[in-house]
C-alpha cells in the first residue's frame, strides 16, 4: 500500500511537470521568450528540489536505537541521568523521544510518524527531508497552478485544444494535493517551531517540554548552518549536539563542561578543551544493566511498551558532569555509532 502511495506522488510530480512543458510554446508567446524563460526554469528548479526531497525521505532511514552504541544506550541512563524506557519486542533501550512503529516493526528514534506517502518512517534522521517535502512540494504545486491557470484563461478568446484539457486536469489534481499539502505544511511548521512531534501533539504533551528557542529548533531538525537548511539532499545535524539521545540544550551542556574543564589538571584535559571527556557515569555489565522486566514500570506508552521514566526535565544529572577516569565520552554529550560517527 505505500509503494502505490509513493508512486501516486511521484506520477503527480511528473504530470505536472510534462504538462507544464506542454503549455510552455504558448507562454513563450503570451510573455515573451526571456520571461517566459525565467518562470519555467524557476518552476523545473523547484520540481528538482521536490523529488529529491521524495528520493531522501524515502530511502533515508529514520534512525533506531540499535544504530547507536556507548555508555549510554549500554546502562539505559540518559545524559540527564534518568533511566530509559525498555521495548520489549525491539530488546533494546529506548530513549525520550523514541517509539515502537507497529508498521515497520521497529523503534524510531524521535519518531514523528508513519507515512504511507513516504512508504516510511518519519523521524530523527528523515524528518528535515520530510519537512522540505512538503515545503518544496507546496511551492511548486503553487506554481504549476498559476502558470497553468494564467495560460487556461489567456486561451479563453482562442479556443481550447487538448492541451488546454490537460491543463485543466491538471490544476484540479495539483490543487487537490496541495489543498492537502498546506494544512500539513502549517501543523509541521508549528512542531518545527516548538520542538515537538506529531505524537507528542496527540499525547497533549505541554509544547515547550523539548523547546530550546526557535533558533536551535530550526537547528536540530535541519542542520547546524542555515546555508543548509534548505538543502534536501544533506542532513547537516551536529550530531556531537543533537545525537538523537539526549535534549537538553548542548549550550548549557558545553558550558557546563568547560567549567569542568577549567578546574581539571593538566593531566586529565591535557590542555585540549575538545579532547574527550571522561564521565563518571560508567556502564554496567552485571545483571542489575539488564532491561528491567515487565510489572517495574510505573506507566505505559501508547506503543504499548513500557516507560523507564517521564520526559527529560532540561537539568543534567550532575554525575555525568564529573570527569574522572571512566567511559570516554563526547564534550558535547554525544555517544558513538558502531561504525565510529556520531548518532
Amino acid at each position: 500500500m505505500g509503494l502505490a502511495h509513493v508512486t501516486a506522488v511521484v506520477a503527480t510530480i511528473l504530470f505536472a511537470l510534462t504538462i507544464v512543458g506542454g503549455v510552455a510554446p504558448r507562454l513563450v508567446d503570451m510573455v515573451g521568450q526571456w520571461q517566459a524563460g525565467l518562470m519555467l526554469a524557476g518552476y523545473y528548479a523547484v520540481g528538482a528540489l521536490t523529488l529529491s526531497a521524495l528520493f531522501k525521505v524515502v530511502f533515508t532511514p529514520p534512525g533506531r536505537p540499535s544504530d547507536l552504541s556507548g555508555p549510554c544506550m549500554e546502562s539505559g541512563k540518559s545524559f540527564s541521568g534518568g533511566e530509559m524506557r525498555v521495548c520489549h519486542k525491539c530488546k533494546c533501550f529506548k530513549p525520550d523521544r523514541c517509539h515502537h512503529c507497529s508498521d515497520c516493526g521497529l523503534c524510531t528514534l524521535k519518531m514523528d510518524h508513519h507515512c504511507p506517502w513516504v512508504n516510511n518512517c518519519v523521524g530523527f534522521k528523515n524528518y528535515k527531508f520530510f519537512f522540505l517535502l512538503l515545503f518544496y512540494g507546496l511551492l511548486s504545486e503553487i506554481y504549476a497552478i498559476v502558470i497553468l491557470v494564467y495560460v487556461i484563461v489567456m486561451r479563453v478568446e482562442v479556443g481550447f485544444d487538448v492541451w488546454d484539457y490537460l491543463a485543466m486536469v491538471c490544476v484540479g489534481i495539483v490543487g487537490l494535493f496541495a489543498i492537502g499539502t498546506v494544512a500539513l505544511a502549517g501543523f509541521h511548521t508549528s512542531l518545527v517551531v516548538m520542538n515537538q512531534t506529531t505524537i507528542e501533539q496527540l499525547q497533549q504533551r505541554p509544547a515547550g517540554t523539548y523547546s530550546l528557542g526557535l533558533y536551535k529548533n530550526f537547528q536540530q531538525v535541519l542542520g547546524h548552518y542555515p546555508l543548509v537548511w534548505g538543502m534536501p539532499i544533506y542532513w547537516g545535524v551536529n550530531r556531537e549536539n543533537f545525537d538523537g539521545i539526549n535534549w537538553d540544550n548542548p549550550d548549557f551542556r558545553n558550558k557546563t563542561l568547560e567549567v569542568d574543564l577549567d578546574v581539571m589538571p593538566l593531566s586529565e584535559r591535557q590542555g585540549q578543551q575538545g579532547a574527550p571527556v571522561y564521565a563518571s557515569t560508567t556502564p554496567n555489565t552485571d545483571a542489575a544493566a539488564a532491561p528491567p522486566t515487565n510489572g517495574s514500570f510505573q506507566w505505559k506508552d501508547d506503543d504499548g511498551d513500557s516507560e523507564g521514566s517521564p520526559p527529560f526535565t532540561g537539568q543534567p544529572h550532575p554525575d555525568t558532569l564529573s570527569p574522572s577516569a571512566g567511559v570516554p565520552f563526547s564534550p558535547y554529550g554525544g555517544y558513538g555509532d558502531r561504525d565510529g560517527g556520531h548518532a
